[in-house]
């Protein structure tokens, strides 16, 4: 038998009411983990996924000679720079030294100009000289590797071989610095996948290439550079050339009146807020992505 309606009494009301904000706040709380939930995958995915997580783990250590980097494909594009002055950014590196006389007096020019740059020595030249490269570190200049002695492309040199030219550098680096090269750069600029991978660390190449090496002629390569900088060229060089010295001092004099920034390759990538990658090459601001 159906039982006629009665009011609610004062307590039963007060429980309904009871139970509706409990409802209210179930409601809530679940609108907020879903909230939260959306909030995290949106941060994952601005830093990656998976493979930027990777990136992040990779660079919190200081990479060993020799170790296997991590296999994400990162590609770093063009960016904005930290420090948007208005000034164009170049970085000057000179490769195959360091020497007993073109070196100091490139040493000498830029010290006296206030400009940074960085060396990517060989190792057998720096054990041959190696006050020439304590100078060039103490001046505030940035030491990197070229490997020891240059002789072939380390794409092919065999295991054994590929180590000694990547250890033996650091080594002459470190016994004369105190420390170990942040950066290398092949030989050739000959690299693949697996070769980087296996050398295990940070490998620089450059955008502007004057090929010194062949004309040594200094009006062709002031010409070459000068005819193909722009803001954010990472300049080749090889500080061994009487021609090279004389274009490198005309290029830095030009770059001074017309107020270029100039940096080292450290620097470069602090700038524009890049983290290179051990086992990972660069060209400029740009990842190269090897085979």
């Amino acid at each position: 038998m159906k039982r006629p309606w009665q009011p609610h009494d004062d307590s039963q009301k007060e429980a309904r009411r009871a139970r509706l904000a409990h409802i209210r706040a179930w409601r809530f709380f679940r609108a907020s983990l879903v909230i939260a939930a959306a909030i995290c995958v949106i941060v994952f995915l601005l830093l990656g996924g998976a493979e930027g997580l990777l990136r992040h783990e990779a660079v919190s250590g200081s990479p060993q000679p020799g170790d296997a980097a991590p296999l994400a494909k990162i590609a770093a594009q063009p960016q904005q720079r930290l420090v948007p002055d208005g000034r164009p950014v170049v970085a000057l590196t000179f490769d195959d030294g360091p020497n007993d006389s073109i070196t100091p007096a490139l040493i000498k020019v830029l010290n006296e100009r206030g400009v940074t740059a960085t060396f990517f020595m060989l190792g057998e030249r720096i054990e041959q000289y190696p006050d020439v490269a304590l100078l060039a570190y103490e001046s505030g200049h940035q030491i990197a590797s070229h490997t020891y002695n240059h002789k072939s492309p380390l794409t092919r040199l065999g295991e054994q071989e590929l180590a000694r030219e990547v250890n033996d550098a650091i080594g002459a680096i470190r016994g004369v610095i105190g420390e170990d090269p942040a950066y290398m750069r092949p030989p050739f600029g000959e690299i693949n996948r697996q070769t980087a991978l296996t050398v295990g660390w940070p490998m620089i190449l450059w955008t502007v290439d004057p090929r010194d090496w062949e004309c040594q002629n200094a009006d062709q390569i002031y010409d070459v550079v000068m005819d193909n900088i722009y803001d954010g060229a990472v300049v080749l060089m090889h500080d061994k050339y009487d021609s090279t010295l004389e274009a490198a001092q005309r290029v830095i004099d030009t770059l001074i009146e017309q107020d270029w920034r100039f940096v080292t390759i450290e620097q470069y990538y602090q700038l524009y807020g890049i983290d290179t990658l051990p086992g990972h090459v660069y060209r400029g601001q740009t990842e190269v992505m090897l085979q």
